[in-house]
Parts: C-alpha cells; structure tokens; sequence
C-alpha cells in the first residue's frame, strides 16, 4: 500500500475506534483515545525514516543505471576489450548496495504496519482496564461489542 493510503487509512482507523469506544465504555474512551494520539509521532517517525532509506535507495538505483547505460553505450569497446567481468563486478558491487537498502526500508515498512495493527487495539485495552479501574464490570457482551 502506498504511504498516502496509509496515511488516509490512520485517522479513520482512529475515528472508528473512538466511536466504538464512546458507545461501549462510556467516559474511560478517553484512555483509548489518548493512546491513539500518542502513536500518531510514533508512526510518523517510523515513517521519516522510512522515507530517509528510499531517497538513499534512489541515488544508489540511479547510480547503478549509469552504469549499464555508460556499458551499453560503449558496448563495441567494452565487448573488443573485454570488460564485461569489470561492469558485472561494478553492477553487481551497487546493486548489494540497493538491495541492502531496499531491505532495510522494508523492515522499517513492517514496523509502521506493525504499529498501525496494534494501535487500535492497544487503545481498547487502555480504554477497558480504565473502564474496570473506575469501578465497572467489563462484560463479555461489553468487551466484544
């Protein structure tokens, strides 16, 4: 999913569990929700640093490409004198380099995936133990409304 979507999909997310919130648990929604806002910079910085990766990504896949380029461009003089082992090794040298970076921006993509799953519950939680610690019986009925 691209990040707008997730970053579209976060504010309902929030919405909606604040809502289920209000009408099951009553005042002690108000844990729940003030959980919720504080994984919004949590996620936000997960997903700067994200960003952080791809924009180094990048200029490592546009240097790799100069490469091919410069070895397609010269292809006579690099077939003539032999120097395909020498791009192979240049090209195969960046591209660990990319590959590197593209999984290191992919473990942090998990993490922000991670966090936007367990949010909404975690919110529950909080909004349920603060709904027992003011004294109310939390229900079945009550906990899978």
């Amino acid at each position: 999913l691209p990040i707008s979507t997730i970053n579209m999909s976060a504010p309902l997310s929030m919405l909606l569990v604040a809502l289920m919130l209000i009408v099951v648990v009553g005042p002690s929604m108000a844990v729940g929700i003030a959980l919720l806002v504080l994984f919004v910079p949590l996620v936000q910085m997960i997903s700067n640093r994200m960003m952080e990766i791809r924009k180094e990504r990048v200029k490592v896949t546009d240097a790799r490409v100069e490469i091919v380029n410069a070895m397609l461009q010269g292809i006579k003089v690099t077939k003539l004198n032999n120097y395909e082992g020498k791009y192979i090794e240049r090209i195969r040298k960046v591209r660990d380099e990319e590959l590197g970076l593209l999984r290191s921006e992919l473990y942090v993509w998990s993490m922000v995936m991670a966090v936007q799953f367990i949010s909404p519950v975690v919110a529950s939680a909080g909004a349920f133990a603060a709904y027992v610690m003011m004294g109310n019986l939390l229900t079945t009925a009550d906990a899978f409304t």
